[in-house]
């Protein structure tokens, strides 16, 4: 919270201006939020799936599991932060390296590094080496003969290409950038129409494509601490669309066929937005959670007694100093945990007229949450991340699953 509130990285009114590192993080942020097949092996995994459906759903999982490592590596890079405020960016992985893990860890680290690395590589260049083979070679050459000696070979000058190239940049951002500066500004926009439904000719490509691939080079040279992705993927649409219409190409927009497989996507995507809207407006609370109740009354019991063993078991972690310096919070957690687990307790003895009520319905969700996740939190956070404390949080999970 101190490094939140003091340090000027996150105060809005210092980062957010006029000024040359906003403006560059600007158009950084506009380059991943302009949709777009970011290399070929995605668009050779999107081509393998067996319909529209099951390649929209396997980049929705994708992009929810891949939000969730961004949040982790931001939080991860802020406690760092508070931890060793003088690092530079060459020393924070050696300092993580060096700090937070031992030696074990340390070779199994290593190791999926490499791995990952190798992976993600290996699927780049064996999707560039195909495409390279059976896309540019054999439509001019018209030979089928050697397609896989050409892949091969495709895959051996790629490989050292981009050895030479990561040796010589030392900056991985900038690496980045330069490869989106020669990708999306040249390909992004005539494939962005073709899906929303504009079709023109050969020459208008060709010619939005040498557009914004010049206008990548001049702004390059012109303003070399800007980015030219934004600018140049501007020039590419002005002069497709500019070129389709003054030269008169055929095509245009077009209209969906309602039976065509994208037509039948959105209707089946209109109904299903339909039927949600409908479910949410038919919902009722009361009677959801009472669904969620327990069926039989000697499970609130078995909870109970799992919740006062598992938390006062982990209170015995928490020292002397921790107990001092949070004696509020402390506090308020034994006394609510003590009173949610003895409620949960004595249920099979309660009065008939007691358990026929709405209490246990709202009371059984509240306080599992309470227990499970709010007070297990408060007291790995309390233990500094006590080993004994995340294993007790861990099981909360799993049991409240």
């Amino acid at each position: 919270l101190v490094t939140l509130e003091n340090n000027p990285m996150f105060d809005v009114k210092k980062v957010v201006g006029w000024n040359p590192k906003f403006m560059s993080t600007l158009g950084f942020m506009l380059y991943f939020a302009i949709p777009g097949v970011y290399g070929a092996d995605v668009f050779q995994r999107i081509a393998m799936a067996k319909n529209i459906t099951q390649a929209k759903n396997s980049l929705i999982y994708a992009a929810g599991i891949l939000l969730l490592i961004f949040l982790i590596t931001v939080w991860v890079g802020i406690l760092l932060l508070s931890e060793a405020p003088g690092l530079t960016r060459d020393q924070v992985v050696p300092y993580m390296i060096e700090h937070h893990t031992y030696v074990g860890l340390r070779g199994l680290l290593g190791v999926c590094v490499m791995a990952l690395a190798m992976s993600t590589a290996d699927s780049s260049l064996n999707a560039s080496a195909v495409l390279f083979a059976n896309d540019l070679i054999k439509p001019l050459t018209g030979k089928t003969s050697r397609l896989v000696a050409n892949a091969r070979l495709c895959s051996v000058i790629m490989g050292l290409f981009a050895l030479l190239l990561a040796l010589y940049s030392k900056d991985l951002l900038r690496l980045l950038l330069l490869s989106g500066s020669f990708y999306m500004p040249i390909f992004a926009v005539p494939m962005l129409m073709a899906v929303l439904g504009f079709r023109t000719s050969t020459r208008a490509v060709l010619i939005s494509m040498a557009a914004g691939f010049m206008t990548v080079v001049v702004w390059s040279i012109l303003f070399t601490n800007s980015g030219s992705i934004i600018p140049g993927m501007a020039a590419n649409l002005i002069a497709l669309l500019g070129s389709h219409y003054l030269l008169g190409e055929p095509g245009g927009w077009q209209q969906v066929a309602p039976d065509s497989p994208l037509g039948l996507e959105r209707a089946a995507r209109s109904k299903a937005w339909a039927r949600r809207i409908k479910a949410i407006k038919r919902f009722k609370l009361y009677a959801y959670l009472q669904q969620n109740l327990p069926t039989q009354e000697g499970f609130y019991s078995l909870f109970g007694f799992y919740t006062i063993a598992a938390t006062y078991t982990a209170f015995y972690t928490i020292g002397d100093t921790e107990v001092k310096a949070y004696h509020d919070i402390y506090q308020g957690v034994s006394h609510t945990v003590l009173f949610a687990t003895t409620a949960f307790l004595t249920f099979p003895i309660w009065p008939p007229t007691v358990k026929s009520q709405r209490f246990i319905t709202f009371f059984w969700p509240i306080g599992m949450g309470a227990i499970l996740f709010f007070a297990g939190t408060l007291l790995v956070i309390m233990s500094h991340f006590h080993p004994v404390q995340v294993m007790v949080l861990l099981i909360n999970l799993l049991i409240a699953v």
